[in-house]
């Protein structure tokens, strides 16, 4: 059953271009001050594509991690429980927690992997769901 939501080659590619934009623009700027508009216009683009290449590559390994993976799995739950699951962030004191976010027949369940500081699984029956709202870390 695939009951899984891994990302595709579009979010590699989003995140590394997002991410080479990003820095193209501030280390071009910080170029013009430094140096001047020609060296500028010259390192900001090489700094980006090479920053965002570097950047879509390493999501593409850490998702891709048998060990990540691994660290993520729910024991003693049968395969046929899991109604869907996803890479998920739980955020615990102003730090966002990674893992995997599980669905489950009779409860929703979160494990971390141990890439972070607060290491933690957190189960919650649905049942004693009562609201649902969503939640911007941006705003």
């Amino acid at each position: 059953m695939n009951y899984e939501k891994k990302p595709d080659a579009k979010a590699f590619i989003k995140v590394g271009l997002l991410s080479g934009l990003f820095f193209c623009l501030f280390f071009g700027i910080t170029s013009i001050f430094l140096y001047d508009l020609h060296a500028a216009l010259i390192m900001g683009p090489i700094s980006g594509l090479l920053f965002g290449s570097f950047m879509g590559l390493m999501l593409y390994f850490f998702s891709k991690s048998k060990k990540v993976n691994h660290q993520t799995q729910l024991e003693g739950v049968d395969e046929a429980d899991i109604v869907y699951a996803g890479a998920a962030n739980h955020f615990v004191k102003r730090e966002a927690v990674g893992g995997k976010l599980y669905l489950l027949n009779d409860r929703l369940v979160f494990k971390s992997h141990h890439l972070n500081i607060q290491n933690h699984t957190l189960s919650i029956q649905i049942d004693s769901i009562s609201e649902l709202t969503f939640f911007s870390p941006l705003e």
